[in-house]
């Protein structure tokens, strides 16, 4: 879902950049390596904080879901 938003807002990701193709083991590698930084650049830089959030995880860890929505909350407030 963060990828999706990223792209509205931004309209594109490292590794879906217009006229690029990039098989799916670069693709997976991009996904593996790229920071937050690179993926959050221009107005989509609201959305850094959540995406290094969810890359702190572990696989099988529970999202702090009510965490997640005050930082989307605080997005929207701070938009106004």
């Amino acid at each position: 879902m963060m990828y999706m938003l990223i792209i509205m807002v931004q309209g594109s990701l490292p590794w879906k950049m217009p006229g690029e193709y990039y098989d799916q083991d670069n693709m997976i590698a991009i996904k593996r390596t790229a920071p937050a930084d690179l993926i959050c650049i221009g107005k989509a830089k609201v959305f850094q904080t959540i995406i290094e959030t969810l890359y702190s995880y572990q696989w099988g860890t529970v999202p702090e879901y009510n965490k997640l929505i005050f930082m989307f909350e605080k997005i929207v407030l701070d938009m106004n």
